[in-house]
């Protein structure tokens, strides 16, 4: 949990040639089981009480771009054999329609836990397993990938300047020492709160960082 899974499928949306149209994002723990057809495929006005217009699901508003599926594992097992049936027939049926709907779909499905055992406990369907493991990608934990951490560290930093329209300030050498020194237990997520808050504290342009109870002064 924290490892960047959002950001790594961030990035493989920006480098394919499906960058132009939208990355949607299904948190597959946040949506109840009753409510998911409909957030996923959609539906007519009228199909069931309560459905007082028509309304675009997940795979409409992705189509010809990329869908991410977080917390995978998460998905009710009657729910993933019509999910399977997306994956191999390329179209779906919205709530309430007659005919299906083709779709072209990039997925990229995450999870923090190990979907073989998911499989093995019954919890993920294998058919579905198959389907999705297509190029598996392990985000390890942050602590064994120092490298990583100067890019991050950057990143979140610049991202945080522009959203807060402050002067960007740079990391010195001296910080990502520090930073890459950390063990970080709670992976990228941490990383990312400690690098966003310190363009608002950083005196006189300089960056402070505060990891774990030292500070780090450029």
């Amino acid at each position: 949990s924290g490892t960047g899974k959002a950001l790594t499928v961030s990035a493989i949306h920006e480098a394919s040639n499906r960058r132009k149209r939208p990355l949607v994002r299904v948190n597959c723990s946040d949506i109840p089981t009753q409510s998911l057809e409909a957030e996923m495929f959609g539906y007519r006005r009228g199909a069931f009480r309560g459905a007082v217009r028509d309304t675009t699901g997940k795979l409409a508003l992705a189509n010809n771009g990329t869908l991410h599926l977080d917390e995978v594992s998460d998905l009710p097992k009657a729910f993933q054999a019509k999910l399977i049936a997306v994956i191999q027939d390329g179209a779906f049926r919205r709530i309430g329609d007659a005919y299906d709907t083709p779709v072209s779909l990039r997925i990229v499905s995450t999870t923090a836990r190990d979907l073989a055992i998911e499989v093995r406990t019954e919890r993920i369907r294998q058919d579905l397993y198959f389907e999705l493991s297509v190029l598996p990608i392990l985000c390890d934990a942050l602590k064994d990938r120092p490298d990583d951490i100067p890019f991050l560290a950057q990143h979140f930093l610049e991202r945080a300047s522009s959203r807060l329209r402050l002067p960007l300030t740079r990391i010195s050498k001296a910080n990502i020492e520090a930073l890459v020194a950390y063990n970080w237990p709670g992976n990228v997520r941490e990383l990312e709160n400690v690098i966003e808050r310190e363009p608002t504290l950083a005196p006189g342009g300089k960056l402070r960082i505060e990891v774990s109870r030292s500070l780090i002064y450029t």
